[in-house]
């Protein structure tokens, strides 16, 4: 799971429909020695985001498949009856040539599609990374069936605590491969701003990265790579992000850690900061005492803090506020992990467009937000708090 996560810029799949694009043709043709007359598939999304799946025979060890292409699109290749049959792909609106063999097809090499190039190069520095991630990987998927099997065989609570302690030692060791990554992507996509690849990478960290970076970044593309899809998803979280920010807060009302029911619009006419975390979140364990450090020193001035957790349990929940120490501010629970029937957009978290963890979001008087600070954006937190709450004279 965590590996998927770290490299999902590498494997979503382009969808294709905006206006703005226009479709091209593309051909894609070549040779796969000892080959014979297997048969050869490719499938592909066109224009009208659609699947389209080719297929041919090949004809003495060759074959040539035509189509549309808006933009560049991760596509597949298989050959069928060969050993590593599978091939993935990106293809352009131009001439490509593929050379392979029946022996080792998914070592193939395309030649034709910059955005193919670039991904190889791209893959080649994560793999690196990858070498290393993998033991500490597989570690945590270990650890979190351990502890999941304790817990739901009623192991005592010392068992857990134990097995918990081990896991956060992996979580931690988890964290500098994510900066990793994640340096990795930055660096391809600004030095890359005329890359389909680029827009792809950025979609990923699009609601995570600071707004500003965010906002640089997409403004260094050239047109033709905002007109893609990924361009344009990149554009909405801007917008939806930059309308988050002046918009009034959203009220909500859940039962709080004593089984009371809490209201958001109780605390109208005073200073509130939304704190997003979970009880499995590392960074937002780590920024507990930060958080409390900023409650003893504005609470008395206004400020009121409630922590939302996501996608935990109640038993998860209410361990880490004991823990913790955080019961002294107010704490509900978003929708339980478990509960799936519940659309996302009526999470509380869904409707204050979070999608990272830890997000705090600050709210004035009059119940406007003011204020949103995604990650270990805590400077900025810092200093707009002290804005609020200026130093007697």
């Amino acid at each position: 799971m965590y590996k998927h996560l770290l490299t999902k810029a590498l494997v979503i799949v382009l969808l294709f429909g905006s206006s703005r694009l226009f479709a091209q043709q593309f051909t894609l043709s070549g040779k796969v020695t000892g080959g014979g007359d297997a048969w050869i598939y490719l499938t592909y999304q066109n224009t009208e985001k659609k699947s389209v799946r080719d297929s041919m025979r090949l004809q003495a060890d060759a074959f040539a498949f035509k189509g549309a292409l808006a933009e560049p699109s991760r596509a597949s290749l298989m050959l069928k009856a060969a050993k590593n049959s599978f091939a993935s792909i990106y293809l352009e609106p131009t001439n490509m040539i593929i050379d392979a063999t029946m022996a080792n097809f998914s070592a193939l090499k395309l030649t034709g599609s910059k955005t193919q190039d670039e991904n190889i190069a791209l893959q080649a520095q994560l793999d690196e990374v990858n070498k290393g991630f993998e033991p500490v990987s597989a570690n945590l998927n270990r650890m979190n069936k351990e502890v999941k099997l304790a817990k739901s065989t009623n192991k005592p609570e010392h068992v857990i605590d134990s097995l918990e302690k081990e896991l956060v030692v992996y979580e931690k060791q988890r964290i500098p491969f994510v900066k990793k990554y994640e340096d990795i992507a930055r660096q391809f996509i600004i030095s890359h701003p005329n890359s389909y690849l680029s827009s792809i990478q950025m979609s990923v960290y699009a609601v995570s990265w600071p707004l500003d970076s965010v906002r640089t970044v997409y403004n260094s593309f050239s047109q033709a790579v905002k007109s893609t899809t990924s361009g344009l998803a990149i554009k909405r979280a801007i917008d939806e992000r930059e309308v988050k920010a002046a918009m009034p807060a959203v009220n909500f009302s859940k039962a709080d850690l004593n089984g009371k029911t809490f209201s958001l619009a109780n605390l109208k006419g005073k200073y509130v900061l939304l704190d997003f975390w979970g009880s499995w979140c590392l960074p937002c364990r780590q920024s507990t005492p930060h958080l409390k450090e900023l409650y003893a020193k504005y609470h008395q001035e206004g400020l009121e803090v409630v922590a939302i957790a996501c996608n935990d349990t109640p038993y998860d929940w209410k361990k880490a506020i004991k823990v913790d120490g955080t019961a002294l501010w107010h704490n509900v629970m978003d929708i339980p992990r478990d509960d799936t029937a519940t659309p996302k957009e009526k999470h509380i978290s869904g409707q204050y467009n979070v999608h990272v963890f830890p997000t705090k979001i600050l709210i004035d008087k009059n119940g406007i937000i003011i204020g949103r600070y995604d990650s270990d954006n805590a400077t900025a937190l810092d200093k707009k708090l002290a804005e609020v709450f200026p130093p007697a004279p």
